[in-house]
């Protein structure tokens, strides 16, 4: 064994048979030893590994030798502090930054920087947020119908109302002949007033009948007015005989309060009649009255006065199934069930007066002072419904 002042440096070679005492030296043989070993048998196809196995082994080593150095010497290392003044610290570092050629064999791995894999999830999270809000506002126009364009129209077309005029109302003469009167006098005042609007029979006026411009109903032309003698009695100009139903309308204004006959079916044409039935008549307390003749005298009455100075509506009608029954401006007033019938005579139609002889509850004079306009005759009973609504049209 040689002295230690013949020591040999380490790093630099001696005679071929002395062997190095650095343990570094001694490592680095090993481990070429060791490479050799294993190289020599292993299989060509290992042939193309990776060579950062066998760097990784030999820095280990060193790294071992280097602590045996240190322990021997009664020193340490410090691996991770390179000594400042040392110029060459790159050069005595036993972890090689890779940047000198020389350093060919090593293997390097370098941590991702956190912050990139951060911002990495941060804009995976906007692009996700975006295709979701973007998923909420596109989806729904995509299955919605997009509107029509202008012009375009989707569906089967739609029909505008009709903007057309309400039907005119029917007027009273209009609703009066729909009601299909045997007789309909409307003394209208710039024709012949006593003309039968129906045809069947006109009407002979008395001297000392008036003739009014005004009428009771609107749209009427004209009426009559009684003047309370015998002069001024109205006839029909056409003999009949009344068999069964009847109904008499007519529209009366009085002021009278001595009373008399409106409207009644008689057997003279001139005089005075000495049989009558369907008469309607005021008493002297101004109450309206209808009446027939069956097998003894009926009358129902008003319970109101008409001689107010005012127009009127009322009617009389025989029913054989309902009696006799008295309406007033288009209200039921009275009602004889038992008043089925009447007598059967050929006669005419009288207006403004006649006789009153025999009737109940008939005071004072047969002969009316008063107007009287629209007298419509028929052979049937009419109906509530209908009076009312010939009440209604007229106003």
């Amino acid at each position: 064994m040689s002295s230690d002042d013949d020591r040999t440096p380490p790093g630099s070679s001696g005679d071929g048979d002395d062997v190095s005492d650095d343990p570094r030296d001694r490592v680095q043989d090993d481990a070429t030893v060791e490479a050799a070993k294993s190289g020599s048998s292993a299989s060509a196809d290992d042939a193309g590994d990776d060579p950062g196995t066998d760097a990784e082994s030999t820095q280990d080593a060193l790294r071992d030798a280097d602590a045996e150095t240190a322990d021997s010497e009664g020193g340490s290392v410090d691996r991770a502090q390179p000594d400042p003044d040392d110029e060459d610290n790159e050069a005595d570092s036993l972890w090689p930054s890779g940047d000198d050629g020389d350093d060919e064999g090593y293997s390097y791995v370098r941590r991702s920087d956190p912050g990139w894999d951060m911002s990495k999830w941060l804009i995976a999270a906007g692009v996700a947020t975006v295709t979701i809000l973007l998923s909420f506002i596109l989806i729904p126009k995509v299955f919605t119908a997009s509107d029509p364009e202008p012009g375009a129209t989707s569906g089967p077309p739609t029909t505008e109302p009709a903007t057309s005029e309400p039907p005119p109302v029917a007027s009273y003469r209009d609703t009066i002949l729909s009601a299909a009167p045997v007789h309909f006098w409307e003394f209208a005042y710039n024709a012949d007033p006593g003309q039968d609007a129906m045809g069947t029979s006109n009407l002979t006026l008395g001297k000392d009948i008036g003739l009014l411009g005004s009428s009771a109903v609107k749209g009427g032309s004209g009426a009559i007015d009684c003047s309370g003698t015998n002069r001024s009695r109205i006839n029909s100009q056409t003999p009949e005989t009344l068999v069964g139903e009847v109904s008499v309308e007519v529209w009366v204004n009085t002021a009278t309060a001595s009373g008399g006959q409106i409207v009644n079916f008689g057997s003279a044409a001139e005089d005075a009649s000495k049989q009558t039935d369907h008469t309607l008549f005021v008493d002297q307390s101004g109450f309206v009255h209808f009446g027939v003749r069956g097998t003894k005298r009926y009358v129902v009455s008003s319970k109101v006065f008409v001689n107010d100075g005012k127009w009127h509506h009322v009617v009389g009608t025989l029913s054989s199934a309902e009696g006799i029954k008295l309406y007033v401006d288009g209200q039921l007033i009275d009602h004889e069930p038992d008043a089925t019938e009447a007598q059967e005579f050929e006669g005419y139609w009288r207006i403004c007066g006649d006789s009153l002889s025999g009737w109940p509850r008939a005071t004072g004079s047969a002969a009316l002072i008063g107007s009287i306009d629209e007298v419509a005759i028929y052979n049937r009973a009419l109906t509530a419904e209908e009076i009312a609504k010939h009440h209604q049209v007229a106003l």
